[in-house]
């Protein structure tokens, strides 16, 4: 299977769900020439940093900020950066899956990850300071924040990822923990197994929960007027900040 996420596994899912209501707390700066929003754990920046992968939706879109500024507020600065540019202002929650195609076919590895290494190597400079770095990934993004979990960062989080080959799963080199979706065809059961397998075999430090009765985008954009999807949202997001805290 291909690392590229493909035309066959783009489906409603990834261009649906729920807009949370709330105003972002955080402001924008710039990291590495991208327009980046930031939610501060308090008034002096930390030494510890989430940097957030989004979805297609990109880092304006407001659910996306507001699970940074619950991250912010339990002790990191998170720092949301956008990798779509102008393309993602165009998404809505009501958006299209043939668009969802094209961003995806437009935002690559080979275009993206150049762009991740640049934020991370501004944000480890003297401009920032920044000792440990914390990715997470949520859709599209949970590939490259497993990608950066090859050495690139101290700890990663993939949240319900689109495809990925097994071989990402073998280069990871740090603790991971996962927060996936039973029945996601976008990263199924299979995937699943094998992660935990390459991971397992090479001792790797990992959680990884399987929430049911949810849909794909859960962690960003689920239900909020459905118990369950709340209460695994609300799970996940506790252990991700927990395993953090533990690791970094």
């Amino acid at each position: 299977m291909s690392e590229e996420p493909a035309e066959g596994v783009v489906g409603e899912c990834c261009v649906s769900g729920y807009l949370e209501t709330g105003t972002p707390k955080g402001t924008e700066i710039t990291v590495a020439g991208f327009p980046t929003y930031i939610a501060r754990a308090g008034s002096e920046p930390t030494k510890h940093v989430i940097l957030f992968l989004t979805d297609v939706f990109g880092y304006r879109f407001n659910n996306a900020r507001l699970v940074a500024d619950m991250y912010a507020g339990n002790g990191f600065d998170e720092k949301s950066t956008s990798f779509a540019g102008s393309v993602t202002k165009a998404f809505r929650i009501a958006g299209s899956v043939p668009g969802a195609v094209l961003f995806m076919a437009a935002h690559g590895k080979a275009t993206v990850i150049p762009k991740i290494d640049a934020i991370i190597k501004e944000l480890r400079s003297e401009k920032f300071g920044v000792e440990k770095i914390a990715s997470v990934g949520f859709c599209w993004g949970g590939p490259y924040s497993a990608m950066a979990a090859a050495g690139k960062v101290e700890a990663a989080m993939i949240a319900h990822p689109a495809p990925m080959s097994p071989d990402v799963f073998k280069a990871i080199s740090v603790p991971t923990i996962w927060n996936l979706a039973e029945g996601d065809y976008t990263f199924p059961k299979a995937s699943e197994d094998a992660a935990r397998k390459a991971l397992t075999e090479r001792n790797m430090q990992f959680e990884m929960t399987v929430y049911k009765d949810v849909q794909h985008g859960f962690l960003i954009r689920g239900d909020p007027n459905s118990k369950v999807s709340a209460d695994s949202k609300k799970d996940a997001h506790a252990k991700t900040l927990a395993f953090f805290k533990s690791v970094l």
